[in-house]
């Protein structure tokens, strides 16, 4: 290889960025870090050029996209289209015709208009190196809601992904009256990923509904609180009085436009909870003052000490809790 010039990165389907090599067979191993100007979900490939006038290049690689990571929450409070930076959607919406949702009044639904069948997948997320460390997929799911009742045949079903692109089937359920929302906890380290593994960095979930055709409502299932992640700690879910000062991670993270913050303290405390921007601006003061000891919950609404909604971004959230304790943590809104 005596013409190879670099490598060109695509974001979205345009070039971002060139990394260059020597033009000659190293046999090297080369790699490159590319961070967007702004943070958000994308659409990855690349391809090699050579150095000739005018440059060749090769066919794109595959593509992919940016990952999520854990934990991840989704409480669909936005009546539309499935936040497009967390889901890919195939006919189903939010609304608010589910029966007393546990996030109300919204949830996803999934009802088979107009071609028999809905499918919601979640965007790629990280998973790498997450395996026999209990991390969880939890959601509540409905049929019917204020709309028609599935038939048994009308079913909702859920899939994960595996390393080897295969869906694997993890759950089905026939369709029935109007029932009140159930959860569904799935250990992932419980389900056979067949011959691959869902431990890596692409891992989605899908969920899919089955029914009749028709250009009206029907065949109706409601999903909502979808959570990945480790589980809370069995000693602490017990506990009346936590254990330890702690900050959790937000939820839902990445959000729009609202995301709570929880934190738990073992005594009595003074605390401060603070928002910051990239550049180390309090953009936020959420909490300040004494707080009995327990678990307490905040909820930062996108906006700054003023009321004006901020802009889309990473953000920092940080803890202070007695005379130690500090804690900081990053989110993500996009609107």
């Amino acid at each position: 290889m005596d013409d190879y010039a670099g490598v060109q990165l695509y974001q979205d389907g345009a070039p971002v960025a060139l990394f260059s090599g020597a033009p000659s067979d190293t046999g090297a191993a080369l790699s490159a870090t590319y961070t967007p100007a702004t943070p958000g979900y994308y659409q990855w490939f690349i391809t090699v050029v050579d150095n000739e006038t005018p440059p060749h290049e090769s066919v794109p690689s595959d593509t992919f996209g940016t990952p999520l990571s854990i934990p991840f929450g989704e409480t669909f409070d936005v009546a539309g289209e499935p936040n497009p930076a967390l889901w890919i959607n195939h006919n189903a919406d939010v609304n608010d015709r589910s029966n007393n949702p546990p996030s109300a009044p919204y949830a996803l639904n999934l009802n088979g208009m107009p071609f028999g069948e809905d499918i919601v997948e979640l965007k790629p997320l990280d998973l790498s190196g997450m395996a026999g460390s209990g991390v969880v997929f939890r959601y509540s799911y409905q049929p019917q809601g204020n709309g028609n009742a599935p038939e048994p045949v009308d079913s909702l079903r859920v899939y994960f992904k595996n390393d080897l692109g295969n869906w694997i089937e993890v759950k089905a359920y026939p369709g029935t009256p109007l029932a009140p929302f159930v959860e569904e906890v799935i250990p992932l380290d419980s389900v056979s990923a067949g011959d691959g593994t869902f431990f890596y960095s692409q891992f989605q979930v899908r969920f899919r509904s089955t029914g009749g055709v028709g250009n009206f409502p029907n065949d109706d299932w409601f999903i909502d609180d979808v959570f990945l992640g480790p589980l809370v700690r069995i000693d602490e879910q017990v506990s009346g009085v936590p254990k330890r000062f702690s900050l959790e991670q937000n939820y839902p993270n990445p959000f729009n436009p609202g995301t709570k913050i929880l934190f738990a303290l073992p005594r009595a405390s003074r605390i401060t909870l603070h928002v910051f921007d990239v550049t180390g601006r309090q953009v936020r003061k959420l909490a300040e003052g004494q707080f009995s000891s327990g678990r307490h919950q905040v909820v930062w609404d996108g906006r700054d000490d003023a009321g004006v909604p901020v802009a889309s971004g990473v953000y920092f959230y940080r803890l202070k809790a007695g005379s130690r304790f500090v804690q900081t943590r990053k989110m993500v809104l996009l609107r």
